[in-house]
């Protein structure tokens, strides 16, 4: 094979295609590779909070699924996150016992909500 030598001063063309289309892997899905990877450390992908978030206004009154929004989950902790710190006491003070009445049916075994915790938004 002979040997690509640059001349600049030689106009020279480029090849047509240095990857034809028929020596082209088929592409893979990212979500694919990612839930390999985590299914090789034993990680578990979990779609509670997904859930919640996307059926929260469903869960609790529209007027209050604007000043509160889901969050994560974690060993038994629900958090909850609102804008400001006096939305934040206003739900505390008037609204937590309407949404853990809402949560009532997501308390499973699986997913057992030992507590809510109203943060503000980061």
């Amino acid at each position: 094979m002979a040997e690509f030598v640059y001349n600049p001063d030689e106009a020279q063309e480029l090849p047509v295609d240095a990857d034809a289309p028929e020596k082209r892997k088929e592409s893979i899905p990212l979500k694919w590779c990612i839930d390999q990877v985590l299914a090789k450390y034993n990680v578990a992908v979990d779609s509670f909070t997904d859930d919640l978030t996307r059926n929260w206004a469903s869960i609790v009154s529209p007027e209050l699924a604007k000043l509160v929004r889901p969050g994560k989950y974690e060993a038994g902790f629900l958090y909850l996150y609102v804008q400001t710190s006096m939305q934040q006491y206003q739900v505390r003070q008037f609204r937590m016992r309407e949404i853990e009445k809402a949560l009532g049916p997501y308390d499973t075994p699986l997913h057992p909500i030992k507590q809510i915790r109203l943060m503000i938004q980061p």
